[in-house]
């Protein structure tokens, strides 16, 4: 139980802390783009109903 706490507490925990770094720059990316593409919808359909009167 020993060694299995070791394992765990070592290179386990140091590869789910880099994948974390890794992926919260992705999760962050993904994130600002549709929130992006969400506001350009928006302003897209303000223009076109302003264009309409």
């Amino acid at each position: 139980m020993a060694a299995y706490q070791e394992i765990a507490g070592g290179p386990l925990a140091i590869g789910f802390i880099m994948l974390l770094f890794a992926g919260m720059p992705i999760l962050l990316g993904f994130a600002m783009r549709y929130i992006f593409i969400q506001k350009l919808q928006f302003v897209r359909e303000e223009d076109l109903v302003i264009e309409d009167k």
